[in-house]
């Protein structure tokens, strides 16, 4: 069955490697970015929003939901990433990775929900982190966007369950994608120290093919070895 799915974080990494592939299935997908992308496919709608605005959501997403009333699938994507001790981050840097990674999320479901109860079926998925499964060292306010977030997923899945929307949330460790440009660590070098982008998007297939009546509520995906590498450069 063809959906009309909303995916966050769609000009990068995870979101990029979901939208192609479900593109590649024939769904219409609308992806929202902070950067600007091209439209390069008849089924795909690209909208530049920053998420980290929060007062500005409900009126960018009326104005999408108008062009797009038929939305049946929420995949929330997007995230952001900053490490260092707590005392180093400023309240900007806490407002945006909460923001970003947490409240965004929250807004969107809050704002599909009402609809999505009204159609026979309606899948919610969370790209979320195995940062929201062990608080780690200078990960404060990352793991506690993480953690916010699953239990929100958790939350939120109990409310559904008398309706036909599906709740998951899915935990990837380290992901081989630009993520780590900016960090001072990264994966290790061999294929077994990270997971693909095209592994999540393959999942996400999974997830939204499965039959009406069994729900994932909760997919762990980790590389075969757990390797962090980290870079000399002591500018990050």
């Amino acid at each position: 069955m063809l959906r009309t799915i909303l995916i966050t974080g769609s000009s990068s990494g995870i979101g990029n490697a979901i939208k192609e592939h479900l593109l590649e299935k024939g769904h219409t997908v609308i992806g929202i970015a902070r950067r600007k992308q091209e439209k390069n496919h008849r089924n795909f709608f690209p909208y530049c929003i920053d998420l980290k605005k929060i007062k500005e959501l409900p009126k960018a997403l009326e104005a999408l939901a108008k062009t797009f009333p038929n939305i049946n699938g929420l995949i929330c994507n997007a995230g952001m990433g900053k490490f260092a001790n707590l005392e180093e981050l400023s309240l900007n840097d806490l407002e945006d990775i909460l923001h970003t990674n947490f409240l965004s999320h929250a807004y969107l479901s809050k704002y599909f929900l009402p609809s999505f109860k009204s159609l026979p079926h309606s899948d919610i998925i969370f790209i979320g982190s195995q940062a929201a499964l062990v608080g780690e060292k200078k990960g404060t306010i990352y793991c506690a966007s993480k953690f916010a977030l699953r239990g929100f997923a958790q939350a939120l899945r109990a409310e559904c369950a008398s309706s036909s929307v599906r709740v998951c949330i899915i935990q990837p460790g380290m992901v081989e994608t630009e993520f780590y440009d900016q960090l001072y660590f990264t994966h290790g070098d061999s294929p077994l120290h990270s997971i693909k982008p095209t592994d999540i998007a393959h999942t996400i297939s999974h997830i939204l093919e499965m039959r009406q009546g069994t729900t994932f509520e909760e997919i762990t995906l980790a590389p075969h070895q757990k390797v962090i590498s980290f870079k000399k450069n002591k500018n990050y």
